[in-house]
């Protein structure tokens, strides 16, 4: 993931150099070589620090689905409330374009695997159904 996003700060710093660098005086050969330079080291440096990163990473495991956005809402709300962390993978999708919801199968609400127990009990005491 850090190559493309070192490919678009190269990009956008090159593009950048080419059309404002003469009007503040600098060389746009210049500008875009200090872009690519740039952006080589940042991508050194972001591959460096995902490498250091030992510990392992929890999965992400669904919960329940939802056919708005609204009653993913208020569950989220209800299990950050009792300190469970949540994931709603399609939030931006389903709020930009609330029409897709059926098609993308429901709004998925998503708990680490650690919690699923937890937030099942939670959202059963509470009354609703999981």
């Amino acid at each position: 993931m850090t190559a493309w996003r070192s490919i678009a700060l190269a990009a956008s710093g090159s593009a950048a150099a080419v059309v404002a660098g003469p009007l503040i005086g600098l060389d746009p050969r210049a500008g875009v070589s200090v872009s690519i330079l740039v952006a080589f080291v940042w991508h050194i440096a972001s591959s460096m620090r995902e490498h250091d990163d030992d510990e392992p990473h929890e999965e992400w495991v669904l919960l329940e689905t939802y056919l708005n956005l609204p009653d993913a809402y208020v569950t989220r709300s209800v299990l950050e409330g009792s300190g469970i962390a949540t994931f709603l993978p399609d939030e931006h999708t389903a709020g930009a374009r609330g029409d897709l919801v059926f098609a993308m199968k429901g709004v998925r609400l998503m708990v680490p695997s650690s919690e699923l127990a937890r937030a099942r009990d939670l959202l059963a005491s509470k009354g609703r159904n999981t």
